[in-house]
């Protein structure tokens, strides 16, 4: 009994197997050889297909280290040397495939412009020349009533040499202020 011996002696202890030529062939010791036959077939096969990856990627190695030949037949090995590794090496996946990437248009650098009073987001689209929903998506303003006097806005798509702030609308005289 070789690699398995420890887990057939604790089935033996247990009465579970009894060695072969004992007078008890149970059907559980039937069962438990061909089990272990059918380990041993799997081993067998496994070590074989670890050979053929191993010399599945020398070839893979060799076609990438050297320039692609013409075609022949299957080089052979003149000496067969077996290899057991212990870790079997996988190809690294291929990288996928990089989208098109769309390449960005150059946009002007964006103009500040500090809120003055009686400035509404309205009136600063319109001096600029750009949409509210621009203005409004580019600050990040969900609600244009809270705009506040100083407040620094950063405007879209303007040159930097239109920064002249707009003039404040003019209150006329018999309307006062709220302090």
């Amino acid at each position: 009994m070789s690699r398995f011996s420890p887990t057939l002696c604790a089935l033996a202890a247990l009465g579970i197997f009894a060695p072969a030529g004992s007078a008890a062939d149970s059907p559980l010791t039937q069962e438990v050889h061909e089990l272990r036959r059918d380990v041993q077939m799997q081993a067998k096969k496994i070590e074989a297909l670890s050979e053929q990856i191993l010399r599945l990627t020398q070839l893979a190695e060799a076609a990438k280290a050297a320039p692609a030949p013409a075609p022949t037949a299957a080089p052979t090995p003149a000496v067969s040397v077996i290899v057991k590794p212990a870790v079997v090496p996988t190809p690294a996946p291929a990288p996928p495939a990089e989208p098109e990437v769309p390449k960005a248009e150059a946009v002007p650098p964006a103009v500040k412009h500090t809120v003055e009073k009686g400035e509404t987001l309205t009136s600063i689209a319109k001096h600029y020349n750009i949409t509210l929903p621009e203005l409004q998506k580019r600050n990040k303003i969900t609600n244009d009533r809270k705009l506040q006097i100083g407040q620094t806005l950063l405007i879209p798509g303007v040159a930097a040499q239109e920064t002249k702030p707009p003039e404040p609308p003019e209150v006329p005289a018999d309307k006062k202020e709220n302090p």
